[in-house]
């Protein structure tokens, strides 16, 4: 446990984990830089809380539905904001 938690703590990608009702779990060091938090700030929060408002619908969506990789829904679809 204490090696994958260095592993995400300080990854190069970006990584949130939340629950299945879209609750923040985790995030490592570089989602909190992209999105300028701290972890104590997050966790326990809703997924939603960390994304622009105009994509909170369509994440809260996402986020609850049985999609595996949300980042590249929400990348492929960032042309269209």
């Amino acid at each position: 446990r204490r090696r994958y938690e260095s592993l995400f703590r300080a990854g190069a990608v970006a990584q949130i984990c939340t629950d299945p009702e879209g609750v923040i779990r985790e995030i490592n060091e570089m989602a909190e830089a992209l999105f300028n938090v701290r972890d104590f700030q997050v966790i326990g929060t809703e997924l939603t809380t960390l994304v622009p408002s105009v994509l909170k619908e369509r994440v809260g969506r996402m986020a609850h539905s049985n999609l595996t990789d949300l980042a590249e829904e929400l990348f492929t679809n960032a042309s269209s904001l």
